[in-house]
């Protein structure tokens, strides 16, 4: 190699320039580009020559002039000098650095340009290196999972978000990011954005709601990794944002969804500094950030939500300064797209009654010239509507479900703004019912908002405040825009004031001023919502003085108006409605004597005279309100109680229909519900009364209606009501399901003061006669727990026998096992045997809740040991014989664990299984003893000692006899006397050796005298034990005081020694006797503090506080304490001594196991 360079010495060689490394992608593995090679192709045969020999380095002819050598990793250094050496001799220059990350080989990329410098489009050249080879497997399952085919698939292969930031973090690490796409590093980002706005979605649900493109849709795999995700709600826009540098990067463009979520999480920035700081700077630049990447996006027709997106949180975070341009935009998508979506109108009603909103007059005369435009293109004849129209729009079409149709002044409301900002003008369906309203509609629209050049206005910028204020009119009327305080007073302004600004200035809008105004009185008292609260019922007054001026207004208009479209029957219907409503609001009756005539006279006669055509529905909600008004107020009469006076001031009215039709009927029952519906928030045993006599007329109550009102009596208290309905039969099965429940969660809110018997009874003949069952299995079950306590047990029992038979998985098995044990504490066993006998054969997997019982694990080990007990052996003279076990034994084969129900059945029947059998084992002995001794059998005990210990008794065994005459019902001398005695004959007669445990047992017994034992006495007994060698603190303080303190010196001659192994400063010794009853050196040394020494000193402690003394309590608690952490310290050294022999043990063992060295 040397010599072939050594013959190009007469090649000249100009200057080199090697780049740096770029630090953004320092990652990447970079490569040189050879440029200005000879026109000849000695250069490509000289490289191909040099590296023939190897066979890791390979040369490839690109194209003309062009070359690659390709080498693995490990040379790229000896390439590298290569290349640069034969560059210097042949003349070559090498300006340029491309990062290229190939798997392997790599490349050293030449290309023949003419002088001027080669600069490689960077995008298009690693695109084509791309396909040019396989991808690497951690890149191709990178992609793999961000695909849009594996979320379609059927089973798509799901990681967590954590892992899959990890590969691609660990994609980047390597330098293979130029392997993914431009499609997928967006997929990537689009997946990370839809997993960060998913848990806000129920706060931010109008972000998705329209129709959206591809582009701008969540990722198809963000659902199904939300659903499995359980670290709970977390974001992820930072490392959207580290994708997108990425991309931007290579070289890469943004695309539209790129900067959509760009966009997000620009604004999520705005959110949380918001909270922080919400008159910080870093707001506005997050804002312009935002704003910038909304430009970008050229959205199509249907991705309203990007816009909703971006304006919303502009107008939320931005301020009143935002609504300017808040404005503008709304005006230039309105100009662009020909109306406005759902989403993006409640956005402009917010913008325009936007409190202190700053808007420029420009900006508002420009957006009501767009309005004014799209009106004057709007057609004055309603067009034909077709299910292919509705496609086109994206409604419902003709054949659809109809929708509950309203009549009133809200509907006609949302014509005006369905004229205004529909795509579509008057052709919406849940509209088309009001056709014959159009006409009026779109003439109150171009007067309201439009200039006619009639002179009532000298000024432009008079006809456009007008104008405007005509806009905010209706603006306020949706409840969308009232957002604040002060709403009712805003939509309800004396009308010397204008209600709008315009009403005194400009004639042609009283019909737009009055329909607006009802409007928002009726969005602001809830006129649809009949369960929704009055939100002033103070204000009565006030809505009376407002609804009358409207109506004048509303009468004036129609009376001398010039020019005007005439009403159709539709709007006078809808208008009257409204009126009648807010009279029924405020108890207005004479309002409601005109508005009666105006219907005989602009309503009912036309339509008898056949000039007009009437449709009694569009008078059922004007029915309703007159018909409220009737019961609560009264129209010219005192309020009316019975259906008899409501239903005659209906017909005096006309505003139902005659005769005994099926419409008739069913007009009637409708407004029947309806009216109790409302009267439920007004008045609620009105309701309930007129529930109750509706079947006396002839009328029905619908389900729902009836389970409103049983919902109010329950949250009332009044459960005695509810209760009458579900025993009348007169609801739906699943409506009355839905009563039970409410019911019961109220009873639970009041726990026992309203569980009297009659409610418990009646709920159990519910339950059981009506076989109407509760879905809510957790109120069920605490509700029967509530009527336990409450001592409604058999009720309780019948309840659950009810529920058994209907359903066998409503209860729960834990629930069932804690309601055996509760009837087995309380020994009703035949309550028991009643649930098992109508049950337990319908749930046989749950008969093992019965041997659930943690307090006598021991029997069960006791009886292992023995063999089968017969079934007879077990039915005996007991309750549970009589009653539970006759229904278990017929179901499940017999075990000897069934004993376990009752102690006394298992001391009956194992007493003499016991003693039909052989010499049983110490540890045996003993459980059987401490079970008949439990069970309150000490002669079957003691009998039991006998026969399989006659020798000696055991120590154990002995302790557990002599507690038994420790038994409460024995006191002071006679538990003394006894538990000596006994202890006597065993010692005597037996040969039994007493313990530690004895002692307790004798001290216990003694100081429950408390004649013979007093403070002093049980003060110079603790020294005593003390002094015999219990433990005691070292360097424990001793002071006498209390009674003990003596005021004699002889009274304390003890040497020092003595003195320093006593608390109180005593020797041990009392007036009355000199010793214990026992001599304490004759027991082993080693005491145990938790079988001895902390039972007995609390022993101590509850006397001493039994007789007063808590000076010495507290002293004994403190000696107590001191005791117990110095054993808790032995035990870790204990403890630690154990592991450290086991480890020299393991040590000692390898090394004798380990071969040994020559």
């Amino acid at each position: 190699m040397h010599s072939i360079l050594a013959s190009l010495r007469n090649y000249t060689a100009p200057s080199i320039t090697w780049p740096h490394r770029d630090p953004i992608v320092r990652s990447f593995v970079p490569t040189a580009s050879l440029s200005d090679l000879a026109e000849d192709k000695r250069t490509y045969q000289l490289c191909q020559w040099i590296f023939q020999g190897s066979r890791s380095v390979v040369v490839e002819n690109v194209e003309n002039n062009a070359f690659n050598i390709c080498f693995p990793q490990k040379l790229y250094s000896t390439v590298y000098h290569v290349a640069r050496r034969l560059a210097l001799r042949v003349g070559l220059q090498i300006n340029t650095l491309t990062h290229v990350w190939r798997r392997a080989p790599y490349a050293v990329s030449s290309r023949h340009i003419s002088n001027e410098t080669y600069r490689p489009d960077a995008a298009y050249s690693r695109e084509d290196l791309t396909r040019q080879r396989d991808r690497t497997k951690a890149v191709h399952d990178l992609a793999f999972l961000v695909s849009q085919q594996n979320a379609q698939s059927p089973s798509p292969k799901l990681q967590t978000p954590h892992d899959i930031k990890g590969f691609y973090l660990a994609v980047k690490t390597k330098g293979l990011l130029c392997e993914l796409s431009s499609e997928e590093l967006s997929s990537l980002i689009r997946l990370f954005g839809s997993l960060s706005i998913l848990p806000n979605l129920d706060n931010d649900s109008t972000a998705f709601r329209d129709n959206n493109t591809d582009a701008f849709a969540l990722h198809p795999l963000a659902p199904i990794l939300h659903r499995h995700q359980t670290i709970g709600r977390r974001t992820h826009w930072g490392f959207v944002l580290s994708v997108a540098k990425d991309k931007t990067s290579r070289g890469l463009r943004l695309g539209e969804s790129d900067n959509f979520w760009l966009m997000r999480a620009a604004l999520e920035d705005v959110k949380r500094l918001s909270a922080d700081e919400p008159e910080g700077d870093n707001i506005k630049l997050c804002l312009d950030r935002a704003k910038n990447y909304y430009l970008r996006i050229k959205s199509p027709n249907d991705a309203w939500s990007v816009h909703q997106i971006y304006l919303s949180a502009l107008l939320d975070y931005g301020g009143h300064e935002s609504c300017d341009e808040v404005l503008a935009r709304l005006g230039n998508l309105l100009s662009w797209k020909g109306g406005l979506s759902a989403s993006l109108r409640i956005l402009l009603w917010r913008v325009v009654v936007f409190p202190g909103a700053s808007m420029a007059k420009s900006t508002k005369a420009r957006f009501l010239h767009i309005l004014r435009k799209k009106l004057s293109q709007v057609q004055d004849v309603l067009p034909m509507y077709s299910n292919r129209a509705a496609k086109e729009v994206g409604w419902a079409s003709l054949d659809s479900t109809v929708q509950s149709r309203y009549h009133d002044a809200l509907t006609i409301r949302d014509y005006f703004a369905d004229i205004i900002f529909s795509f579509r003008p008057g052709t919406h369906p849940t509209l088309r019912y009001l056709h014959e309203v159009y006409p009026w509609a779109l003439f109150e629209a171009r007067a309201a908002l439009c200039a006619f050049n009639d002179g009532t206005f000298a000024t432009l910028d008079d006809e456009d405040r007008a104008s405007w204020n005509n806009l905010v009119l209706l603006s306020l009327s949706f409840a969308s825009a009232r957002k604040g305080p002060g709403s009712l007073s805003a939509a309800g302004a004396a009308p010397q004031q204008g209600f709008d600004g315009g009403v005194d200035s400009q004639s042609q809008v009283l019909g737009w001023t009055v329909i607006c105004s009802l409007a928002a009185l009726s969005s602001e008292l809830h006129i649809r919502s009949p369960l929704h609260k009055v939100t002033n019922p103070a204000a009565a007054h006030r809505i009376q003085e407002i609804s009358r001026t409207l109506w004048i207004l509303w009468r004036k208009e129609e009376a001398w108006r010039a020019g005007a479209v005439m009403r159709s029957m539709p709007l006078i219907c809808c208008s009257t409605t409204s009126f009648m409503a807010l009279a029924s609001v405020s108890g207005d009756s004479r309002l409601a004597i005109s508005l009666v005539r105006h219907i005989a006279d602009s309503i009912i006669y036309p339509a008898q005279l056949g000039s007009e055509v009437l449709d009694r529905s569009m008078l059922h909600e004007c029915a309703v309100h007159f018909a409220v008004l009737t019961a609560t107020w009264g129209v010219g009469t005192p309020p009316q109680h019975s259906w008899d006076g409501i239903l005659g001031a209906l017909r005096y009215a006309q505003l139902i229909p005659d005769g005994n039709g099926s419409q008739s009927v069913r007009c009637l029952n409708s407004i029947a519900d309806a009216l109790v519906m409302h009267l439920v928030r007004k008045h609620l045993m009105l309701a309930n009364g007129l529930v109750k006599s509706a079947a006396e007329h002839g009328l029905s109550i619908s389900g729902d209606v009836l389970l409103s009102v049983g919902k109010a009596l329950a949250s009332e208290g009044h459960f005695e009501l509810v209760l009458d309905y579900l025993k009348d039969g007169r609801m739906p099965g699943s409506t009355s399901s839905l009563l039970l429940n409410a019911v019961m969660d109220s009873l639970l809110r009041y726990h026992q003061d309203k569980l009297r018997p009659n409610i418990v009874q009646s709920f159990v003949e519910i339950v059981t006669k009506k076989s109407i069952l509760p879905t809510n299995n957790h109120a069920l079950e605490t509700f029967i727990h509530l009527c336990i306590r409450a001592g409604h047990i058999k009720e309780a029992v019948k309840i659950v026998g009810a529920v058994c038979q209907s359903s066998s998985t409503l209860l729960s098995p834990s629930f069932l096992a804690e309601l055996v044990t509760a009837l087995i504490s309380h020994r009703h066993y035949k309550l028991l045997g009643e649930i098992l006998k109508d049950a337990w054969h319908k749930m046989p997997g749950r008969r093992a809740s019965l041997f659930r019982g943690y307090r006598l694990r021991y029997t069960r080990q006791l009886l292992s040991l023995f063999p089968k007990v017969t079934s007879q052996e077990i039915a005996r003279s007991l309750p549970f014989s009589v009653y539970v076990w006759p229904v278990l034994k017929d179901h499940i084969p017999f075990h000897p664990r069934l004993a376990q129900l009752n102690k006394k059945v298992i001391s009956l029947k194992l007493s003499s299984q016991l003693q039909k059998m052989g010499r049983l084992d110490e540890k045996t002995l003993e459980r059987a003893v401490h079970l008949l001794v439990d069970a309150g059998r000490i002669t079957s005990a003691v009998k039991l000692l006998n026969k399989h210990s006659p020798d000696k008794v055991p120590t154990k065994a002995g302790n557990i006899i002599l507690s038994a005459s420790l038994r409460p019902t024995r006191k002071g001398r006679r538990q003394v006397r006894h538990a000596s005695t006994r202890l006597a004959q065993l010692i005597e007669e037996r040969g039994f050796v007493p313990d530690r445990v004895t002692l307790n047992l004798l001290m216990k017994a003694l100081l429950r005298w408390k004649s013979i034992t007093p403070t002093s006495t049980i003060r110079a007994l603790f020294d005593k034990l003390l002094i015999n060698g219990y433990p005691m603190p070292e360097n424990m303080p001793t002071v006498p005081s209390g009674p003990v303190a003596a005021s004699t010196p002889e009274q304390h001659n003890t040497p020092p020694a003595t003195r320093s192994r006593s608390l109180f400063g005593t020797d041990g010794s009392t007036s009355k006797r000199k010793s214990l009853p026992v001599n304490l050196q004759a027991f082993p040394k080693h005491i145990s503090f938790t079988r001895h020494t902390r039972p007995l000193y609390k022993m101590f402690v509850k006397a001493l506080e039994a007789r007063g003394d808590r000076e010495g309590a507290a002293r004994i608690t403190n000696v107590l304490r001191q005791v117990e952490e110095k054993e808790m310290q032995q035990i870790a050294i204990r403890a630690e001594a154990r592991r450290f022999g086991r480890i020299k043990a393991r040590e000692k063992a390898r090394r004798a196991g380990a071969p040994k060295k020559q």
